[in-house]
């Protein structure tokens, strides 16, 4: 976990741009997120749509999840992403994170990191935030998380991986984060990831009330 309180901030950040550096391996994704994916976009009711846009093993993939192997691949997200931003606007993307978080089963297997958070550090979001690397390796790989806490109700995270991530395959992480204002009763904003020259990282800043 990386966490930093403003008093510790400077120091975090030397830690999080060392922790950059480190092998992440390729972005794989749980076969559990490709499955919400077709169930949310079912709801929408783009899946129809979203299967003839996409390639034939992806189209495969998503008529049966299961036949997808446990961690997919993170060009199949970015492909998912890109035909449903295409379709329905980003909005619908970053909508469709926080929509798997309520209603598409992520939110069961990460109840236990999510309980223990909030006990440890108190019902706020950044207790959340301050755990998100624990969380996210529950449903992913390949992809470095850091929190960054900023003056009073605010804070930054940071994403990083070892291959340039599509603009677009930040919205869903977007919503997902929003979810945790939902978890603790408070009201907030999650902005729009604002990317790194070589489009690998990116900053997401946070506030609450």
């Amino acid at each position: 976990m990386l966490y930093s309180r403003p008093t510790d901030a400077g120091g975090i950040r030397v830690a999080v741009e060392t922790a950059m550096t480190a092998r992440l391996g390729p972005r794989l994704f749980s076969r559990r997120i490709l499955r919400g994916f077709a169930n949310e976009s079912v709801r929408l009711g783009a899946f129809d749509q979203l299967r003839v846009s996409v390639s034939t093993e992806l189209a495969r993939f998503l008529d049966d999840p299961g036949l997808a192997p446990p961690w997919v691949a993170g060009h199949f997200f970015d492909e998912l992403v890109a035909v449903l931003v295409a379709l329905r606007g980003r909005d619908a993307a970053r909508g469709l994170g926080r929509e798997m978080m309520r209603t598409g089963g992520l939110l069961e297997v990460l109840t236990p990191i999510i309980r223990f958070s909030l006990d440890f550090v108190g019902s706020r979001p950044d207790a959340l935030f301050g755990n998100l690397q624990a969380l996210a390796s529950v449903v992913s790989r390949g992809t470095g998380l850091a929190w960054i806490a900023g003056e009073g109700s605010t804070g930054t995270i940071w994403m990083w991986s070892e291959e340039k991530v599509p603009e677009s395959s930040r919205a869903p992480w977007e919503g997902a984060f929003s979810y945790a204002f939902d978890l603790t009763g408070t009201t907030g904003g999650v902005e729009r990831a604002v990317p790194n020259a070589a489009g690998d990282g990116c900053e997401i800043h946070v506030r609450w009330d």
